[in-house]
């Protein structure tokens, strides 16, 4: 079960809150990352790459031969204007 402080109706939603859910997404057990990475990509009203985009955001590893930037966050942020 997704816990209500995690979740987002949107993109704007998401990054507007987007550190404070790192943060709670990093201490989750594995299964639970599963979970939630299942209720991301169940966000119908975003396109495929911007859970993506979400995805690697909360999964970021400074090794990581792609980095998810503030900046690539803020550009997909002006895609969505509900």
């Amino acid at each position: 079960m997704i816990k209500d402080n995690i979740r987002f109706v949107g993109y704007r939603a998401f990054y507007e809150k987007r550190n404070y859910i790192k943060a709670q997404y990093s201490v989750l057990g594995r299964e639970d990352k599963w979970t939630y990475k299942w209720y991301v990509y169940s966000r119908r009203q975003l396109k495929e790459y911007t859970c993506d985009l979400i995805w690697r955001f909360l999964n970021n590893e400074e090794d990581e031969e792609f980095i998810v930037t503030e900046q690539m966050l803020k550009d997909e942020c002006y895609k969505y204007r509900m």
